[in-house]
């Protein structure tokens, strides 16, 4: 390694406008961190056991469901600790940028109520990288290298066919040790360099690290010279978000577990720079089964990560186009987080109209993220069976609301049924409602048609369902819905219920082809006529909301 002023004097040479003070240096940046600290102190946001989180995504495509997850772990994980959470977008891959996409991911997170007290845009803190850069140069930690594409490539072949790791570190650091005269000469004609790490690891030893949620690990040394700055400018992740997460104060990193690998990288960062390594906690990914054919035809059934690029329910549009809830989601999304959340979520929300939380009143357990194997499965039964439970205590106003809205979207004929008479499809989805013991058999909006197309005369006639009925119980069921008690206002359940079966008594007393049929099998037919559906709410509420005529109109 060079001494401290040939250090300084490539320093000077890689970044003269910080050098002769036209662009910013270090110690600027040092006051503007402590000045926002002062901000959040005078905000009640910093103070003992406060955390500083963020969520730092990639315009380069749409929100997943893994942004999600991580923004609502490390936002609750702020909130809790009265802290702040900051937005922060990782735009410095523009090539890959995609048009529209942070503002998308701004209203992703607003639509899973997700606030942020801070937002910041990685592009346009590029003289702080700088700043930073400059420094790690004049510490001897960083030294330009002048490698090019095609000499990494053969390099990297060489590695290959020799079965050593890839990458520049050691012998194969070959711009490492270059004198001011020597990168002098190089700039002078025309080379390009990228700076690198100028490592001082051994990586066969090793550290403990603990991690917030993946517990306690013995990780190696880095001593591989791994980019800082690329040829073009533009900082590398591995730079950037330590630079970024000192100066924005961030004492906890939350980040996906496949970071995990590069973690040496950063440790050797801080440790470069003389600053204190914040915490760290590697969330594990949202998985997914699948089956999978093996050679002698046997279905094995395997676990791999949800893939964005594969799996359609990765994107949170998927989630938006089928209808559910974000209070559905979010609370999915939690009970993936912390296994516990059924227990809570039961006494709290399932079916408590007289005393419902909202789903944002849930306290995360820390201890609960603790994970030593996979990460968690996504199980879309049990996101069903949470959300049925959220519509179910939803108003018929509010549930019409929403699909009314859905539907002019996604699905125009069903809008344009269902919209022709507001006050019946409130009163059909009123049905079973306001009881002690709510219809659970819709659970997201694009279920909503399945389960009431049957009382629409358009839709169930359009549904090409065949039941088929021996006459003479055809007739008989049709004598018994010809009562009007089946259709006044003012009968109540309980009376309804006497009345079919006194009938049906009637029935098995007046005629022996009956004597082997039980009331439930009447009862069966009875809703196949009428709804061509043998789940459906009971009889007796969808008599009234359709009406003598369009019930004898069916069993005709």
């Amino acid at each position: 390694m060079q001494d401290n002023n040939e250090n300084k004097k490539i320093a000077d040479l890689l970044f003269p406008n910080i050098a002769s003070g036209i662009e910013k240096n270090r110690e600027h940046f040092e006051d503007d961190r402590i000045k926002l600290l002062e901000t959040r102190k005078a905000s009640g946001r910093l103070s003992a056991g406060s955390e500083t989180l963020r969520v730092a995504p990639s315009p380069t495509g749409f929100p997943h469901i893994g942004l999600v997850y991580m923004a609502l772990i490390s936002s609750k994980i702020a909130r809790q600790t009265n802290g702040t959470f900051c937005l922060r977008i990782e735009d410095t891959d523009s090539l890959r940028e995609m048009e529209g996409a942070r503002q998308i991911i701004i209203d992703t997170l607003a639509d899973y109520n997700i606030k942020y007290n801070e937002y910041y845009v990685q592009s346009e803190r590029v003289e702080q990288y700088k700043a930073f850069a400059f420094e790690m140069v004049k510490m001897g930690h960083a030294y330009p290298c002048f490698i090019t594409k095609e000499e990494l490539d053969a390099l990297r072949e060489v590695q290959t066919a020799s079965k050593v790791r890839p990458g520049i570190y050691g012998k194969y650091a070959t711009s490492r040790n270059l004198s001011f005269d020597e990168i002098k000469n190089k700039l002078d004609t025309g080379g390009k360099f990228a700076l690198r790490m100028r490592a001082s690891g051994n990586v066969e030893n090793k550290n403990k690290f603990v991690d917030e949620f993946l517990g306690e690990h013995m990780i190696p040394e880095n001593d591989e010279d791994f980019i800082l700055i690329k040829s073009d400018g533009i900082p590398t992740y591995h730079f950037a978000h330590v630079v970024d997460d000192y100066l924005l104060g961030t004492t906890f990193v939350t980040r996906a577990e496949e970071w995990w690998s590069s973690l040496p990288k950063h440790v050797s960062l801080w440790k470069a720079l003389n600053l204190p390594c914040p915490k760290y906690g590697h969330i594990m990914p949202i998985n997914k089964t699948e089956q999978k054919v093996l050679e002698d035809g046997s279905i094995k059934n395997t676990v791999r990560k949800l893939s964005k690029r594969k799996d359609p329910e990765a994107s949170m549009s998927y989630y938006d186009d089928e209808g559910y809830s974000s209070e559905a989601v979010t609370a999915y999304l939690y009970r993936l987080a912390n296994p516990n959340f059924d227990d809570w979520f039961t006494e709290n929300v399932s079916d408590k109209k007289d005393k419902a939380h909202k789903i944002d009143d849930y306290v995360l357990n820390m201890d609960e993220m603790k994970r030593s194997s996979r990460g968690p499965l996504l199980d879309f039964v049990k996101l069903n069976n949470i959300s049925s439970d959220i519509v179910s205590n939803m108003s018929s106003k509010e549930i019409s609301e929403k699909v009314l809205a859905w539907s002019k979207i996604n699905d125009v004929d069903f809008y344009n049924i269902i919209s022709k008479d507001i006050p019946f499809l409130e009163k059909v989805l009123n049905i079973e409602r306001n009881t002690e013991n709510p219809r659970k058999d819709i659970y997201n909006l694009s279920s909503v048609k399945y389960n009431i197309f049957y009382m629409f005369d358009h839709l169930f006639e359009s549904d090409e369902t065949i039941v088929g009925c021996d006459e003479n119980i055809l007739e008989k069921i049709k004598a018994i819905l010809s009562d009007d008690i089946n259709y006044k206002e003012d009968t109540k359940l309980e009376d309804w219920m006497v009345f079919m079966k006194e009938e049906y008594a009637k029935l098995k007393a007046e005629d022996v082809s009956f004597e082997n049929i039980k009331f439930g099998e009447i009862m069966m037919i009875m809703r196949k006529l009428v709804t061509k559906r043998e789940k459906t709410p009971n009889l007796y509420f969808i008599f009234k909301a359709l009406g003598k005529d369009k019930v004898l109109e069916r069993v005709k």
